[in-house]
């Protein structure tokens, strides 16, 4: 059995669960108009940055990323995954949404998972730690976008210089290609937890992707989906699996 897929999979309608009809209509809206959208909406491209001081990073509102998310997992194992999404499913080949962009996620195990403060200084929980740093480190840029320095030694100037560089490595590069691509998890829950998101091998890309049907590879559907949808998406002639 193959540890990855070829395809990275997105799955829609995890919030229409209750409701597979509606969650149909969503996933053929979606095929019909060759654009998959953050959220099902129109946004920028960016990560969004929610105000530190009562924000988590691991609790997802520190960073509110615009991004599409897919699952690498082979069509074997997406039973597990299909439980918590939902039975739609729509596949690209790897290779062709790689230079458009799409890249894994950096998991953290929290829960039980911790980090080492260095010799003598025991350990702290890593989801705390992470939290700790990731907005130590943007109180440090709006300190110094302010003109403040800890000993108040940097003239305004020297202040707004070493801002522009930080903006340029910390304040874009860290939000967007870093901190937007962590996904905190608890490992101590099982697997089949919805909380438990390592098994889903996420990867994500920031803004839409646009294709068309020629160059979806696969389409996930109920069985009593089937031929429903190759009735009303007459112009996909690619393979379909019939979820269970």
């Amino acid at each position: 059995m193959a540890y990855v897929s070829d395809d990275l999979t997105h799955f829609v309608g995890r919030h229409l669960r209750s409701d597979e009809e509606e969650q149909y209509e969503t996933f053929l809206s979606i095929l019909r108009s060759g654009r998959l959208l953050p959220g099902g909406k129109e946004v920028s491209g960016e990560a969004m940055w929610a105000s530190f001081g009562g924000t988590s990073l691991c609790a997802e509102t520190m960073f509110l990323p615009n991004v599409v998310c897919f699952s690498d997992i082979p069509e074997g194992d997406l039973g597990l995954h299909m439980s918590k999404y939902g039975r739609f499913g729509i596949a690209f080949a790897k290779k062709w949404l790689i230079p458009r962009g799409v890249n894994p996620v950096f998991y953290l195990a929290v829960g039980e998972g911790s980090v080492s403060l260095g010799e003598g200084e025991g350990r702290m929980p890593r989801g705390d730690y992470f939290n700790q740093e990731v907005e130590a480190i943007y109180e440090a840029l709006f300190d110094y976008e302010e003109g403040v320095d800890e000993d108040g030694s940097l003239s305004s100037e020297e202040c707004e210089q070493l801002f522009s560089s930080l903006h340029h490595s910390a304040h874009f590069f860290l939000r967007y290609h870093v901190f937007s691509f962590i996904k905190c998890f608890d490992s101590s829950l099982p697997k089949n937890d919805p909380q438990n998101f390592y098994m889903e091998r996420e990867w994500r890309v920031h803004g839409s992707i646009e294709f068309q049907l020629a160059d979806v590879s696969l389409l996930i559907v109920p069985p009593e989906f089937r031929e429903r949808l190759r009735r009303d998406l007459p112009g996909y002639t690619g393979p379909v699996l019939s979820a269970s």
